[in-house]
């Protein structure tokens, strides 16, 4: 597991995303956030930004999962940033890859756009009363694709 983060001038870095490669299938995986409005408000930063996951992959793709994290060590900049390779325990490696960036990756909600509502229910046998109520309880963010 590689954590991405982007330093932008006059900022912080923030974590963007997580690169994620199972050694024995060669199986490589990348979940990158979303809102990178959140992160800067320059029209051109925000361009290449959004642009990012698309290049990653395609250069994965072309040079080989490890042939490509080696890449990254090699040519990244002062603001694109890769944490060094970290161990983790592969369950399912989607779910893996998910469980990661949740826990490594700030995101703004989006409602309905980037997550979906995780919501309490309080209900009782017979008919509906005060007792009974549903609501919103956390937001999840799901993967592009889902939302």
């Amino acid at each position: 597991m590689r954590l991405l983060e982007v330093a932008l001038p006059g900022r912080r870095p923030e974590p963007c995303g997580i690169l994620l490669l199972d050694p024995a299938s060669q199986q490589f995986g990348l979940r990158l956030r979303r809102d990178w409005d959140a992160l800067t408000h320059d029209d051109d930063d925000l361009d290449v930004l959004e642009s990012l996951e698309d290049d990653l992959r395609q250069k994965a793709a072309e040079l080989g999962p490890a042939a490509f994290l080696a890449h990254l060590d090699d040519t990244l900049s002062n603001t694109l940033r890769v944490s060094e390779p970290q161990s983790v325990l592969l369950g399912g490696f989607a779910s893996t890859l998910n469980r990661l960036y949740e826990r490594h990756v700030p995101a703004t909600v989006r409602a309905f756009e980037t997550h979906l509502p995780l919501w309490s229910v309080r209900a009782a046998a017979g008919s509906y009363s005060e007792r009974q109520s549903a609501e919103i309880e956390q937001w999840i963010e799901v993967p592009p694709a889902r939302a």
